[in-house]
């Protein structure tokens, strides 16, 4: 195996997830007032209902591809066979889900059929999305900079087009379009890659039990990241509540990507140890993930909880006032979520504990579902909210039940100690603070700089290993070999 190094592809990583943060710190103020939460939440609502499209058209192929290739890195046969199976197969699945789609907006979406119609290309988008080949081969370099052009290309196209709630439909059109542009721009790269394969060798429906093994967990998932989106649409009386819900959400989930950052690029590296029996490099990669996530996710989570009252009414407007106790309880799942992705995506997956890991999915999305319908009906988004994090919480226990054997979870408690210590006294300055200071963009900056500077004070006061580790490696200009 060619060794990729964990460092530059996770600070390309990380770069890539500055810049998606960068992007809706400008974007989310400006398109929120323009369109409005009411235009924002018509969106969301029909975005989630092309989402369970998507899910179809995807099945578990994206997994499956990742991890497949990620067996095979340094055999350019085998992954160039594994690559056009599952190209083949996710094919044929977005026609299916596309004919579907097709039924379903002409004979019963008579409201918004125009944003359906446009979000078609979503699904259309599946069939020439090539970036799980690109994570098998640990390439996160190349999918860093094609998504940090076309991000920072829809910033500009969206100052410049969109001015008014007349333009909701041109917003999502450029938003799908330019997602499926730069789905083609991946094919470029392919070539260097792969060696010709006959097509009397392909047979690509022989991995139809691990990909619809794969699937079952990921249309489970769907249940409480998606279907809160219809419920809060199909109970709310106006749009508003999904408007509230998909902003908080986006702010938390952009915010996660940081963390998830590390997880996605170690999961390859944890499926090719553990296909060549290298216990002592899997072990190694997943203690060290947990703790980057509990260093990073616990502050992150923590600081978004004591800011979001400063933060909203400037940074959205007085419109969105009612979203801050939402943002409030989304901000828990960073930290659940960002644990959950190293203990399911870096270590479950890539070795091969699907079953497990379905069966935790699929009790938390149930549990999920039976507390979205007892909660969304009179809080709406706030009970959504609830429920996801009460389901993710769920789904992490659970998790850490079925590796009790493989994961320690009381290392990772005492690993974690520090960082739970200096997170509650930064929340504690950070509760303090908005006592006196009004919401405003100044204040909010001095909040997180002081709010980052406690924490990383008592974490340099307790002497924490990783934080020294990780302040010695940034200054030599390289992190985990």
């Amino acid at each position: 195996m060619v060794k990729k190094s964990a460092a530059k592809n996770y600070f390309y990583n990380v770069f890539q997830q500055i810049i998606g943060i960068a992007i809706p710190l400008i974007s989310i103020p400006y398109i929120s007032q323009v369109l409005g939460p009411d235009c924002i939440g018509n969106y969301s609502f029909c975005d989630s209902i092309c989402t369970y499209f998507v899910i179809i058209a995807t099945l578990g192929t994206s997994s499956f591809g990742q991890r497949e290739i990620s067996f095979y890195q340094d055999n350019v046969y085998a992954r160039s066979k594994i690559f056009w199976e599952n190209i083949i197969m996710r094919c044929i699945f977005t026609i299916i889900s596309f004919i579907l789609w097709s039924l379903l907006i002409e004979q019963w979406m008579v409201k918004d059929k125009s944003i359906y119609s446009i979000l078609t290309i979503n699904i259309i988008g599946v069939a020439v999305d090539i970036s799980w080949f690109f994570q098998g081969m640990e390439e996160f370099v190349k999918i860093a900079k094609q998504k940090i052009v076309f991000k920072v290309l829809n910033i500009i196209l969206i100052f410049t087009m969109i001015k008014n709630k007349n333009d909701l439909l041109l917003y999502i059109l450029l938003t799908v379009i330019l997602n499926l542009i730069s789905n083609f721009v991946l094919w470029i790269n392919i070539p260097n890659y792969l060696c010709k394969i006959q097509i009397r060798d392909l047979n690509p429906f022989k991995n139809i039990k691990p990909v619809l093994a794969l699937f079952v967990p990921s249309v489970a998932i769907q249940i409480y990241t998606v279907l809160d989106k219809s419920m809060i649409g199909f109970f709310a009386n106006s749009p508003l509540e999904n408007g509230y819900y998909e902003q908080a959400m986006q702010i938390s989930r952009t915010v996660l990507s940081l963390v998830t950052s590390m997880s996605i690029v170690l999961a390859p590296k944890t499926g090719y140890y553990y296909k060549v029996q290298n216990r002592k490099l899997v072990d190694f990669y997943l203690y060290n993930s947990y703790k980057f996530v509990c260093f990073l996710a616990i502050p992150l989570s923590l600081g978004i909880l004591g800011i979001a009252s400063n933060l909203i009414p400037w940074f959205l407007g007085d419109a969105y006032s009612p979203m801050i106790p939402i943002l409030k309880i989304s901000s828990i799942l960073i930290l659940v979520v960002g644990v959950n992705g190293v203990t399911g995506g870096q270590y479950m997956i890539p070795t091969k504990n699907q079953t497990k890991y379905t069966a935790s999915v699929f009790f938390g999305a149930g549990c999920n579902f039976i507390m979205n319908m007892l909660l969304i009906p009179k809080y709406f988004a706030i009970g959504a909210a609830s429920a996801s994090v009460m389901a993710e919480t769920l789904i992490l226990l659970l998790q850490f039940y079925y590796m009790r054997q493989d994961i320690s979870v009381h290392k990772i408690f005492m690993d974690s100690r520090k960082y739970i210590i200096s997170g509650i006294v930064m929340l504690g300055v950070l509760t303090f603070e908005n006592i006196f200071f009004k919401p405003s963009c100044i204040n909010t900056i001095t909040m997180i700089t002081s709010g980052g500077i406690t924490y990383l004070l008592g974490l340099t006061i307790m002497k924490d290993e990783f934080w020294k580790n990780i302040l010695n490696k940034l200054i030599q200009c390289k992190i985990w070999r």
